[in-house]
């Protein structure tokens, strides 16, 4: 008899190139929110300058220590409501090209880190 102890898979990003990146399995072509668990694309907006007070409480759900945003191949800056708001609730924010976000993303998911990461892929 084999004793295994179930645990969530989570997220790690296997590639990345100009216009993608292949989470798992699973090649993504348009921006997309990543936790340590699961990979969320249904409400996330195209672009690091749409980030809003919305985007910051669905973030918020999810517990982060830090916030990663990956903001394509050139770094942009959210807006300021938004890094504001990440800020008065006492969360991390880093902002960086998205090759470099991706790479922190595995860095401290590996870490054991509470990390959610918005990435754009432009």
């Amino acid at each position: 008899m084999k004793f295994t102890r179930d645990q969530v898979a989570p997220v790690t990003i296997r590639e990345v190139e100009r216009g993608s990146i292949r989470v798992g399995d699973e090649r993504v072509t348009h921006s997309v929110v990543l936790t340590q668990e699961k990979m969320v694309a249904d409400w996330v907006p195209p672009d690091t300058e749409s980030l809003s007070l919305e985007h910051v409480e669905r973030l918020i759900r999810f517990e982060p220590e830090i916030v990663i945003v990956g903001s394509g191949w050139a770094q942009r800056r959210p807006p300021n409501e938004f890094v504001f708001a990440l800020a008065r609730q006492g969360i991390g924010l880093e902002v960086m090209d998205t090759g470099a976000a991706c790479r922190t993303f595995n860095i401290l998911l590996a870490e054991g880190r509470r990390i959610v990461a918005f990435l754009t892929l432009d």
